[in-house]
């Protein structure tokens, strides 16, 4: 499974411009730059390994992309590096 299709796992018609907004807002850019064949590289068991805080940002971001009004999250900010973790307060959760 690519990582595209982890963040858009449920959604029939994506709106690539929301999903471009949704990884630069979970901090994903640079991990994406980082992989070989970029958003559609294939990551998990068969491709690329996802650590921890970038395991937790993919599922954020499969969440944030769905536009909910509200989210129950089991404190993502804790598989995150400060910095990291202040980038997505700042750019989605203060809004």
């Amino acid at each position: 499974m690519t990582l595209t299709e982890k963040v858009l796992v449920l959604v029939s018609f994506p709106i690539y411009y929301r999903y471009n907004a949704v990884l630069e807002a979970c901090a994903l850019r640079e991990d994406i730059s980082r992989l070989a064949g970029g958003d559609l590289a294939e990551v998990g068991e068969n491709g690329a390994l996802l650590s921890g805080g970038q395991r937790a940002r993919v599922a954020l971001a499969r969440a944030v992309y769905q536009n909910a009004d509200v989210y129950l999250v089991d404190d993502v900010f804790a598989a995150v590096d400060p910095h990291v973790g202040a980038h997505i307060y700042r750019r989605y959760v203060v809004i």
